[in-house]
């Protein structure tokens, strides 16, 4: 799943990264970060560089039985609202090309609020020191780990009430600077 259709299910629970003034101040414009991503069954591994005004994002997913694995990488003009795509493992199909408007895969970027969810504690994840969010809705359960200090979402689980959580989204790793 892109990270912005995971964003919307998030949204829709009402849950996903605080938008609180100070938190929003704090998100650096220049990183890394290291995501693995399993919304969709395999883990793709996602890293997301960005520079001012310019970012890059690149998806590994690996080979399925019978199939090959794919290395996407996505090049993203924020002021233009520009992108580019290509597959570096497969160049067969050549590279597309698009627009884009809102949400272009930012980690940190504003994305909802947490109204509908109840805070729980706070917890140590991957080095980040997070506030734990669980919310249920729509016959969906799903609990977050937001960074304190930037508000960027580190870690998503969710699943169908009743059925045992499982971790759909984790930041591994930010380098802030470049």
């Amino acid at each position: 799943m892109a990270r912005t259709e995971f964003v919307a299910l998030v949204c829709g629970l009402g849950m996903a990264s605080a938008s609180v003034g100070s938190v929003r101040a704090q998100q650096p414009t220049a990183y890394t970060v290291i995501v693995v991503n399993s919304m969709f069954g395999p883990l793709v591994e996602e890293t997301i560089y960005r520079n001012g005004s310019k970012a890059v994002i690149d998806l590994n997913t690996p080979a399925p039985a019978g199939g090959t694995a794919t290395h996407v990488r996505s090049l993203y003009d924020l002021n233009a609202h520009t992108n580019q795509s290509w597959d570096l493992t497969n160049n067969s199909g050549g590279c597309s090309s698009g627009t884009f408007s809102g949400d272009w895969g930012d980690p940190f970027a504003s994305q909802g609020d947490l109204s509908t969810a109840k805070m729980t504690g706070t917890e140590t994840v991957n080095g980040f020191s997070t506030k734990v969010y669980e919310v249920e809705a729509q016959g969906i359960k799903a609990k977050a780990w937001v960074d304190a200090k930037t508000g960027m979402t580190v870690k998503m689980q969710m699943a169908q009430t009743g059925a045992d959580l499982k971790t759909m989204v984790e930041v591994k790793k930010l380098t802030v600077g470049v």
